[in-house]
């Protein structure tokens, strides 16, 4: 998760960070919605292990929009089931 906290500032490199995600997760098939519903449970992780202000789940759950818009279109782009 550092590497997308890091880029974030610098979309070229977020934006290509989400894109090659995918193609290392082609090969097991996942159901599309899944790159939006994981930031849910990636914050949900972060509030078990420590407070979370509203402003941090805000702002991980905009990183997590942002990622799960390039991961959408990046798999239409691929002719692959997409959101």
């Amino acid at each position: 998760m550092y590497i997308c906290a890091d880029t974030y500032d610098d979309e070229p490199t977020f934006r290509a960070y989400a894109r090659e995600t995918v193609n290392r997760h082609r090969q097991f098939k996942m159901d599309p919605v899944l790159w939006s519903a994981f930031w849910t449970v990636f914050t949900n992780f972060l509030k078990s292990r420590g407070t979370v202000t509203p402003q941090q789940e805000q702002a991980w759950m905009q990183l997590g929009k942002t990622f799960d818009e390039e991961c959408q279109s990046h798999l239409k782009a691929l002719g692959l089931p997409h959101v």
